[in-house]
């Protein structure tokens, strides 16, 4: 059985193209593994980050607050 030349090519050329295609999507896949991996952190620090955002508000509110009641209180005090 004869196989003719331009057949066996064009079947090589094939096969080394699937080899191709299937090294380029493993690379590819990884990539995208490691940039979700790089989200999910940014993400957490982003989320730590808001929380200590958070707390120094709260505690500024709490300071504001206290001076407002302060000078409410003064405010009462000089008017009697």
């Amino acid at each position: 059985m004869q196989i003719d030349t331009g057949i066996l090519a064009s079947a090589i050329t094939v096969l080394l193209t699937i080899i191709g295609l299937a090294a380029w999507t493993g690379a590819l896949g990884q990539k995208v593994r490691g940039h979700d991996k790089t989200i999910a952190n940014n993400r957490s620090e982003i989320d730590k980050a808001m929380e200590r955002l958070h707390i120094e508000n709260r505690e500024d509110h709490k300071q504001i607050f206290a001076k407002l009641d302060q000078i409410n209180e003064t405010i009462k005090n000089g008017n009697k």
